[in-house]
């Protein structure tokens, strides 16, 4: 008889001849005569037929890419984000698998020994009586029956020493440290490990590993990561991408619109852990039933007196993944800290902690090394550079000086001069319930675009005039300025390095060249000027579709030689087929800049990567880009390292609230300068400490700590 299940429904079924399945797919798993699977259904005989009524057309697995294979596909789009999966018509799709299926009997579920999953998991030997009674067919007791199927499944599962994950991730090829660590925290931490490996060696990839390994497995099916603020779209995109497990996030409006349900409602969630420690999320997130939690940045939990750190040890799930590439960084109770929400007790109370481990002379040097590294690593995975086969190209910045027309400079010394005037207004015209208010937010995006384009300002500038009539004047005024200027020296600069004259940075002649901004207006403008110009130019922004973005980024890969992308284009997005960058418009918070540079600076890149910026004296921007090269040479540190700097200074205030702060309040730009000198002297100061951290660490943890033998 033939069995009609959906593609999520045969998650852990073993597959037979003649059962047959309805697909339907999110458009991320579609390709032109190819069906990626979801990595939940189970691998397939590499002979199929696509079945429709009486007619069958041959087709192929591909193993590699767990994939359908056949030039019939076709893709028929159903609004939202499904497409239905047909042959020649609009009829649903159903897979018949050919070769014979046997079903394992008790005795071969015994037989197999330490090779099996069972070799990992507990199992008491009256459920292996309940596996016998299934296999003759009686299921008098509930859930026998799916209690057989998850036996099947995990049994005909290997070990964890023989990975299924990295042949179903996408777009990824695991390095041999990250495949050693996936390995020793399933099988030797069980699950709940401290992912520690130094910035740049790809923990998000091993966390990502760990989850699709488990979930292939049938072991986690309810997941739970928690981030900064900054970081939750771009951990759903990479999921997504490179592992093809949808996500939930909190922050969206469906998800908000479900109230605290939602926590229940949606298998996978990532949210911010600041948000989810609220007292209006706090107990629904407790509640809500995990399989696996992975926490981000977990370097946040290090004090054990704040309400993250209670919150995270409140948490409650068989599996646990905690990243942080700096988990010590003032004190060794921070260390504890850690590892007692990983695992309570381990390292015993906080008290012998301190007797046994900790120097007094020096909060940062241990006592008993020895014996402390072998408690850290039976919970904990730390990486170095220097003991991997990772290799980071250089980078090369040039700052790129522009010299601004005359009515451009007078643009933006006069503008500036206008909005320091209304920051110091009495508080009533500044007052957000005022309508003819300039608020904070509308003066930081006014100084933002007047540094990005004209093209960008003056619809601004409009929208702005009509909805505060008290500078309507003003401000109608500085859009008719910006309105005619036509040819800004920005553009000028841009095609001159399209020209590849031989005087910017080293940039050939129809390289290609990545080009960020932070307003879709100055993008549209670019787009359009390229266009007279010859140049063929891709968009990329948030608001366009999934499919739009990948058919941008495959023109990019391709003829096309300029990709115009906002900051959706600094997440989730590896590029390293193109080496060149530039930063049309800079923004204000250098977190930002870094995931620019990370699309083409990563893992994977095989060239010097040229990092461009767009430089006008005078301006704000200027003093922000002289402020990250000179105090802490952003374009020489590896991808993350910012945010461990920045992160000993944003505790008080955002870098970018900071900098602007100084800027608005300043009487002029001698005395904005002396402000950002001190600044940037406070920034110094961060980035040594961080350095001492890591020189500390090593001294620390060593090489004992990186796995890559047998466990």
């Amino acid at each position: 008889m033939t069995r009609a299940l959906s593609q999520r429904e045969t998650a852990g079924r073993l597959l037979q001849t003649g059962d047959r399945f309805e697909v339907e797919v999110d458009r991320e798993f579609l390709g032109e005569g190819l069906l990626a699977l979801d990595p939940l259904f189970p691998p397939l005989p590499s002979s199929l037929r696509l079945v429709r009524g009486g007619s069958a057309v041959e087709a192929s697995y591909d193993a590699a890419q767990h994939a359908i294979v056949s030039p019939c596909l076709t893709a028929l789009a159903h609004g939202g984000r499904l497409l239905q999966i047909a042959v020649a018509s609009e009829s649903p799709l159903t897979l018949e698998l050919l070769p014979p299926e046997r079903i394992p009997s008790p005795e071969d579920l015994m037989s197999l020994g330490p090779r099996g999953a069972l070799h990992d998991l507990p199992v008491d030997p009256g459920d292996m009586e309940i596996l016998r009674r299934c296999a003759e067919g009686d299921f008098s007791r509930p859930d026998e029956h799916r209690l057989h199927e998850q036996a099947v499944c995990l049994a005909l599962s290997p070990g964890f020493q023989t990975l299924v994950a990295p042949a179903h991730a996408r777009d990824l090829t695991p390095y041999r440290h990250q495949v050693e660590a996936v390995r020793r925290a399933l099988g030797r931490f069980r699950g709940r490990a401290l992912l520690c490996d130094e910035v740049g060696l790809g923990k998000t990839v091993e966390a990502g590993l760990i989850l699709l390994e488990l979930v292939i497995r049938g072991l986690a099916r309810r997941v739970l990561v928690l981030t900064p603020p900054s970081l939750t779209s771009q951990w759903r995109e990479e999921m997504i991408r490179k592992f093809g497990l949808e996500f939930a996030l909190q922050e969206a409006e469906g998800f908000r619109a479900g109230g605290e349900g939602a926590w229940k409602a949606h298998d996978r969630v990532i949210a911010s852990f600041h948000t989810a420690k609220r007292e209006a999320h706090r107990q629904a997130v407790l509640q809500a039933g995990w399989d696996l939690i992975i926490i981000d940045e977990a370097h946040h939990l290090r004090n054990r007196n704040t309400v993250l750190w209670r919150f995270a040890s409140e948490l409650r799930s068989p599996y646990l993944l905690m990243l942080t590439a700096t988990p010590v960084q003032n004190d060794l109770d921070e260390l504890f800290n850690l590892i007692q929400v990983l695992r309570p007790g381990h390292l015993e109370t906080a008290k012998r902690f301190e007797e046994n481990f900790v120097s007094r002379s020096d909060r940062l040097k241990p006592k008993n090394a020895a014996r402390l590294q072998d408690l850290l690593a039976e919970v904990m995975v730390r990486n170095r550079r220097s003991s991997t086969e990772v290799a980071l190209t250089r980078r090369h910045a040039c700052t790129l000086q522009i010299s601004p027309s005359p009515d451009e400079g007078s643009l933006y010394a006069d503008m500036t001069a206008y909005l320091r005037s209304c920051f110091r207004a009495p508080s009533r015209e500044r007052a957000p319930h005022d309508p003819g208010a300039l608020d904070r937010m509308s003066l930081m995006i006014l100084q933002a675009e007047l540094g990005s384009s004209p093209a960008a300002l003056a619809p601004t500038l409009a929208k702005m005039a009509a909805r505060a009539p008290e500078h309507a004047g003003k401000l109608e005024a500085f859009r008719d300025r910006a309105a005619a200027i036509s040819r800004p020296a920005k553009l000028e600069r841009l095609l001159r390095l399209l020209r590849g004259d031989g005087l910017d940075g080293g940039l050939d002649a129809d390289e290609k060249l990545l080009v960020f901004t932070r307003f879709k207006a100055t993008q549209a403008y670019l787009a359009a000027r390229l266009r007279e110009e010859g140049v063929r130019a891709a968009i990329y922004s948030g608001d366009i579709s999934r499919l739009e973005k990948e058919d941008a980024v495959k023109a990019f890969a391709g003829p096309v030689r300029v990709l115009l992308s906002t900051e959706s284009g600094g997440e989730g997005r590896n590029l390293q087929f193109c080496r060149a960058l530039l930063n049309y418009d800079l923004p204000w918070n250098p977190m930002r800049i870094e995931q620019r540079i990370g699309r083409l600076s990563r893992i994977g890149q095989e060239r010097e990567v040229l990092v461009f910026n767009f430089s006008a004296a005078g301006t704000l921007e200027a003093s922000i880009l002289h402020l990250l090269d000179a105090k802490i040479n952003l374009f020489e540190l590896v991808v993350g390292e910012v945010g461990m700097i920045l992160g000993r200074i944003e505790e008080e205030a955002p870098f970018e609230d900071i900098v602007f702060d100084r800027w608005i309040a300043s009487e002029g730009e001698a005395d904005f300068q002396r402000g950002i000198d001190e600044f940037g002297d406070c920034l110094a100061q961060a980035r040594e400490e961080y350095l001492r951290i890591l020189e500390r660490e090593d001294q620390l943890f060593g090489d004992r700590l990186q796995p890559g033998g047998k466990d």
